[in-house]
């Protein structure tokens, strides 16, 4: 994400609203309006911010193993998408979420012992 301190604590309070608004469950708790709504407080007018998490999530989805997560991702970056993020740059960061998730992945594959 973004180098600027401001802009990480921004993008940060956007990957925890939008996982309150996101459960497993699928649902809004409390609806979608309202999820929409704090999104787009929170993000402060910053459709890049908003693009840069939701391009970033969908690129994370792909490399989540657990099918329940990686639709929660999906969702969160709809409701960025959906909250006013630049859909013109939501594209050039789903590599980024991509190479990220597969970065995890690999960091938590198993490892042969030492012979």
């Amino acid at each position: 994400m973004s180098d600027d301190a401001g802009d990480r604590l921004i993008t940060a309070r956007i990957s925890g609203v939008t996982a309150r608004h996101t459960p497993l469950s699928g649902a809004y708790p409390n609806g979608e309006d309202a999820a929409i709504a704090e999104v787009r407080a929170v993000a402060q007018g910053r459709a890049d911010l908003l693009a840069q998490f939701a391009g970033t999530y969908l690129g994370l989805s792909v490399a989540e193993v657990v099918d329940q997560l990686a639709a929660q991702k999906v969702a969160q970056a709809a409701l960025a998408a959906r909250a006013g993020a630049d859909m013109d740059l939501v594209g050039r960061w789903i590599p980024v979420g991509v190479t990220r998730g597969e970065d995890i992945l690999a960091s938590h594959a198993p490892r042969s012992a030492p012979r």
